[in-house]
């Protein structure tokens, strides 16, 4: 008859070694532990610590937008629409908005100028040539249908509607 052989954990059992390395895991598990809190603790302060700065910076912000906007008025809130103009198409190409809300111009072209331009019986709009990356914004102050063209682009055009 063949001689039985201990399985892997009764011969370790028999070894101080593997209660040291039990001992060992335990006391990772604890300086891990003590770590993950330290490491929670050091990033409640460092946030606690930026409050100040960030509360100061969104006051600016805000007191500075209030400043740039001028007077608030009364009815509904005008908004800022972006429209690229990239690969000599305005995109979208059709916008309902109305009276108050600015377009923003964005040329998204890497070496492309643009140069926008509405020309209408109630008001003309010329943002001149703008570079890749450079921007012109209008603000609708006329209700109606207008064609914003490109100076350079004859095909390129953005027809908005301003109630």
């Amino acid at each position: 008859m063949l001689p039985i052989r201990p399985t892997a954990h009764e011969a370790l059992s028999n070894l101080d070694i593997y209660t040291d390395i039990d001992q060992a895991a335990q006391s990772i598990i604890a300086v891990d532990t003590i770590t993950n809190a330290v490491l929670a603790q050091v990033v409640s302060v460092s946030i606690y610590n930026l409050r100040v700065p960030l509360l100061r910076c969104g006051i600016l912000a805000l007191v500075a937008g209030m400043v740039a906007l001028g007077p608030a008025q009364a009815g509904l809130s005008s908004v800022i629409r972006i429209v690229l103009q990239k690969g000599r198409h305005y995109e979208p190409t059709d916008l309902f908005l109305h009276r108050g809300d600015t377009i923003t111009l964005v040329n998204g072209d890497d070496n492309a100028v643009h140069h926008a331009f509405i020309e209408a019986d109630q008001f003309a709009f010329d943002a001149g040539d703008q570079e890749p990356g450079k921007q012109a914004t209008l603000t609708l102050k006329e209700p109606g249908d207008f064609i914003i063209q490109c100076g350079i682009h004859p095909k390129m055009k953005l027809t908005i509607h301003v109630q």
